[in-house]
């Protein structure tokens, strides 16, 4: 049997509280460009728009999408995608519309600050809606790792069983809650079988009912759903034991 102790409890990812904060920040930047605009004196239409685009769209909007975004929620993702159409349709009109103009009638401040948003808009709609890591998040919650329990990795061999029939798989992490298996294409996975897991660590058995709770390509997640005392109260020993060989292995 062997054992490989990693790092359990993660973080959420740094890109994600890195775009989190720039929509927290974004706000101060919006009610700074208003200021500046109302200097020019605008018409009252051109200051009708901006009030309603820079608080309402701008400000109250990367609010609303920084606060869905720090909570992973799928409404979040959505808020993305219709902030980052209103910004870019935004800075079309800008680029065109005489009333950004300079008095010298140039329009360089508004074209570095469209290319400026562009580029922000595109990097924050690549890593939110694009990228597949970081899409799932906000469509599969348990996939979120830092705010499940601390999860403890190792590598051993176990039986799985799923409509009584057994097969030789491999655990990748465990916590108090569940497993983390590492797939295979001769084991079925379908959320409407019954799973029963078998394994030992240090001598240490657990024979438990599972459910099913989300794929990905090289792996499934399940949690344990046994009634038996002795298999939680195992469970919870072999995490604690495995908890243990990490502080140890970190102190070295």
């Amino acid at each position: 049997m062997s054992e490989n102790v990693t790092k359990g409890y993660l973080k959420k990812p740094i890109v994600l509280q890195i775009i989190n904060i720039i929509y927290f920040v974004i706000p101060l930047y919006y009610i700074f460009a208003y200021v500046m605009l109302c200097m020019h004196r605008p018409s009252v239409g051109q200051m009708v728009y901006n009030t309603i685009f820079f608080f309402g769209v701008m400000t109250l909007g990367s609010l609303f999408v920084a606060f869905n975004l720090h909570r992973t929620n799928q409404i979040g993702w959505y808020a993305v995608i219709v902030h980052s159409v209103l910004v870019i349709a935004h800075n079309v009109y800008t680029l065109f519309s005489p009333a950004y103009k300079s008095p010298d009638g140039s329009n360089t401040n508004v074209i570095l600050a469209v290319v400026f948003n562009i580029i922000m808009v595109a990097v924050i709609f690549y890593f939110i809606i694009i990228h597949k890591k970081f899409r799932v998040l906000f469509f599969q919650p348990r996939l979120r790792w830092w705010e499940s329990k601390p999860r403890y990795g190792f590598c051993i061999p176990a039986e799985i069983t799923v409509n009584d029939v057994e097969y030789e798989i491999s655990l990748s992490d465990v916590s108090v809650g569940g497993i983390r298996i590492v797939r295979d294409s001769k084991v079925p996975f379908d959320e409407r079988f019954d799973y029963y897991i078998n394994f030992k660590y240090e001598g240490i058995p657990v024979f438990s009912p599972i459910k099913l709770v989300w794929l990905s390509d090289q792996s499934a997640g399940a949690k344990f759903v046994s009634d038996s005392q002795e298999s939680k109260s195992n469970i919870r020993r072999i995490v604690k034991m495995l908890k243990a060989a990490k502080k140890d292995k970190e102190g070295r």
